[in-house]
């Protein structure tokens, strides 16, 4: 274990309550998260034309201090004491030491400095062409650069990046900055610049007491990074150790009095295949700095039948476009391949260069995997040397 100055956690399947938190001591993690806004607007009226611009600076910062887990998270299920999954009790596993799954972390930077900002731009004009027309175009213009890590410590998974400890396949660890081993980037997306939000409403009186109006106006999102560091990982600077039980949940991971194995990485090092055979690091897609937006329209009818009482009719649309989701990871296998059933439990073992008729994805696959099983699934995900679903 990293540390022992807090208890670890004992967890189990089946709703029983877990024994501790492994968060560490409240006290002394500070969570700084200032932030600050600048705007200014101006309205001035010309005639018939009321025109107003402006723009706003959004600067913040989100500095966590992460002490947990370093007493390990150890997770006990029924089916290392079941026959094939049938029976078993995860309190009979934890008895017999038979630990299903089980993390920690080690530590050489606590501290992630998020830093992000933001800029917005817009002008409006609500022109009154008729006593009984007004029509009110704008437009806005958003830069929302992508977050990045104050000190540059910042690591994260390259989907392209040869990995020379899977054989050269692509996908591997990149480091933020520059200079030697590191990527030559402060972050991994590309700053989009195409935030146009053209909007446009419409007023016009049919009678002294019927007035329809609608509109239509592009809106985008800011760039939110998943997790809460801000999209910002540190492996290479820190390490998860993470073990999983084998053999389809029947064969335990290790046992409890023996402690952690020893093959996990031991941080700092900062090599593209840090993560092999675990756990890669926050995903974040060359394109990701593209804006989520929506587009929204209105049309409404009121009229107006005595001084209380009047009727309003409206249809409202909307439509959003690259919403935020993880519903689409990138690192699971085809489900064509399902139709191998038991047989994707199968495992490699050093030596082997197939298994069921499914290749060895690379040399050392089988010592490799320490994070999961280098099972005939595993070997068949387009990032065989990770463990994880890899979400963007």
């Amino acid at each position: 274990m990293a540390s022992h100055e807090y208890p670890p956690v004992i967890s189990f399947s089946d709703n029983f309550a877990q024994f501790g938190t492994g968060s560490g001591d409240p006290n002394i993690q500070p969570w700084l998260a200032p932030a600050y806004i600048i705007n200014d607007a101006v309205s001035m009226t010309r005639g018939k034309h009321t025109i107003s611009f402006g723009g706003e600076i959004r600067v913040a910062q989100n500095s966590a201090l992460f002490l947990g887990n370093q007493s390990g998270n150890f997770h006990f299920a029924r089916g290392e004491t079941s026959l094939n999954q049938v029976g078993g009790s995860p309190i009979a596993s934890f008895l017999l030491e038979q630990v299903d799954s089980a993390t920690a972390t080690f530590y050489t930077s606590t501290n992630v400095d998020a830093r992000t900002k933001g800029f917005i731009l817009f002008a409006g004009d609500t022109w009154r062409i008729t006593p009984k027309l007004t029509i009110s175009p704008g437009i806005h213009y958003e830069l929302d650069p992508p977050p990045l890590e104050a000190k540059d410590r910042f690591s994260y998974f390259d989907p392209t990046l040869p990995n020379p400890g899977a054989g050269n396949l692509p996908g591997a660890i990149a480091y933020a900055g520059s200079g030697p081993g590191r990527s030559g980037r402060r972050f991994p997306e590309d700053t989009w610049y195409g935030g146009i939000a053209p909007r446009v409403g419409v007023a016009y009186a049919l009678t002294a007491k019927t007035v329809v109006r609608s509109g239509y106006g592009m809106f985008y999102d800011n760039a939110n990074m998943p997790g809460w560091a801000g999209g910002i990982s540190q492996d290479g600077y820190n390490a998860n150790a993470s073990f999983s039980s084998s053999q389809g949940g029947t064969q335990a991971a290790f046992l409890l009095s023996n402690g952690l194995p020893s093959n996990h990485p031991v941080p700092p090092n900062l090599v593209p295949t840090f993560d092999n055979g675990a756990f890669a690091p926050v995903y974040r897609a060359r394109t990701a700095n593209r804006l989520p937006y929506s587009q929204q329209w209105n049309l409404t009818v009121e009229h107006q039948f005595t001084d209380r009482n009047y009727v309003s009719a409206s249809y409202v649309g909307t439509k959003g476009t690259r919403l935020l989701s993880q519903i689409a990871p990138i690192n699971v296998a085809d489900p064509r391949f399902l139709s191998l059933g038991a047989h994707l439990n199968d495992q490699f073992q050093p030596g082997d260069t197939q298994v069921d008729g499914i290749p060895v994805p690379f040399p050392g696959f089988a010592t490799v995997m320490t994070g999961c099983a280098p099972s005939v699934a595993q070997a068949l995900v387009p990032y065989p040397q990770y463990c994880n679903t890899i979400a963007a």
